[in-house]
């Protein structure tokens, strides 16, 4: 509570400047003894579930990404209302004491600042590096992006309910792709190269682009949904099947030239 409510006032920073200083230093403390706290306990209930012996953390990336500068075609999507990579994501502000809670992270476990790149691509990488050393290394966290990865130890939070480790086969290396229909609202679970061709045709809403779209628009495709995705690649049985099918795709539905403007209104052929 204490940490919403910290967020929530600076998020509307008219109001947070009208608070007194005293309430601002007070809520702000708060705000950090908050974020500390559960950041250990988080850490101490990751280890307890995968019985870690050490701990690597990454931080976020300095802000400094190219990735709003990439040239994406403005799509009629009427759930989108800005059109720039990763654009339309909750926020828009960054917490004052962000700063501070990365420092205390770098003083208390051995952590990693990402430069230049996102912190998830810095922990698969290490993940990949850790691996191929023979090391049993687990990747905890909530980005469902790692889902792709095909083997090793994996948690992640919004869709596993405990560690799960995959051996390196070929099988696990295809991975696979289902509906989940547990909650109100259905979502695509999965791992492997199933789950990242799965991404590549049907998209990811906080990436604020979605392929199927762009193909509606300047291609041929009619209503797409992630019935139609999932039923389409599971139809392979290889890795070559699967990425055979995710080209054809495209293939099948973009003409060999289009025209459209991108994000940022220029035109391009």
């Amino acid at each position: 509570k204490p940490y919403k409510a910290y967020l929530n006032s600076i998020g509307k920073s008219d109001l947070y400047e009208t608070l007194p200083v005293t309430k601002r230093i007070e809520m702000k403390a708060n705000a950090s003894n908050f974020a500390k706290a559960s950041i250990k306990k988080k850490t101490a209930s990751a280890i307890k579930d995968v019985g870690a012996t050490k701990v690597v953390m990454f931080l976020g990336s300095n802000g400094t990404l190219d990735r709003e500068k990439l040239p994406l075609p403005e799509l009629k999507h009427d759930t989108i209302s800005c059109w720039k990579y990763k654009g339309n994501r909750d926020g828009g502000f960054v917490p004052d004491n962000l700063t501070e809670i990365k420092d205390w992270m770098c003083n208390r476990w051995l952590s990693f600042w990402s430069h230049e790149v996102e912190s998830d691509d810095s922990i698969t990488v290490t993940y990949k590096a850790l691996l191929k050393r023979g090391v049993k290394v687990y990747l905890v966290g909530v980005d469902k992006d790692y889902l792709s990865e095909p083997y090793g130890g994996i948690f992640i939070h919004s869709h596993h309910e405990k560690p799960i480790w995959r051996d390196k086969t070929e099988e696990n290396q295809l991975g696979s792709i289902w509906i989940d229909s547990s909650k109100k609202a259905k979502k695509v679970s999965g791992h492997g190269d199933m789950y990242m061709c799965y991404q590549l045709i049907h998209g990811d809403q906080p990436d604020n682009f979605h392929p199927t779209s762009f193909l509606q628009q300047y291609g041929s495709l009619g209503n797409f949904g992630i019935v139609g995705v999932v039923k389409y690649l599971t139809q392979a049985k290889t890795r070559r099947e699967l990425w055979q099918l995710t080209y054809d795709f495209y293939v099948k539905y973009l003409p060999e030239k289009i025209d459209y403007v991108d994000c940022f209104g220029v035109k391009h052929s």
